[in-house]
């Protein structure tokens, strides 16, 4: 497993749902955009996973299809055969994620103030530390 951190945008809602075993998880895919120039861009997409109150913290916090999140965690692929054609997914687990600050991803969520900038702070969200940076969805390449 390698150490991974990225910022994307998860492509559904996320939801919590129960196991047959009663473990309660969010499993949910976040698109990000890689490449140097915008003609050479390309869509990846990771599977993340959240377990229990990390999961519940989640959807809590409003994160929803579009929000612009930072996720870092342990990075795994996987390959699978399925008809004969070979796959691979990418899964992040361990996972760590906080909304980016400065921009407007927190969409019907509850918009705290944030700290002033360079001031480290906890951020209600999720325990994890961030300072701010100010960008707009402009300013990002996806």
């Amino acid at each position: 497993m390698i150490p991974i951190s990225f910022i994307g945008r998860p492509t559904k809602d996320i939801v919590v749902q129960t196991s047959d075993r009663g473990v309660k998880y969010a499993q949910f895919t976040v698109a990000t955009k890689s490449g140097g120039s915008l003609k050479e861009q390309k869509d990846q997409f990771f599977d993340c996973v959240l377990f229990n109150e990390d999961a519940e913290r989640i959807v809590k916090a409003g994160v929803r299809k579009g929000s612009l999140i930072h996720v870092s965690g342990l990075f795994n692929t996987q390959e699978y055969e399925k008809e004969g054609v070979k796959y691979r997914s990418f899964k992040v687990t361990d996972l760590k994620w906080s909304f980016v600050p400065g921009s407007s991803s927190k969409k019907g969520a509850d918009e705290s103030k944030a700290p002033p900038a360079e001031a480290p702070a906890e951020s209600p969200d999720t325990g994890t530390s961030y300072v701010e940076v100010n960008l707009d969805d402009d300013s990002l390449p996806f």
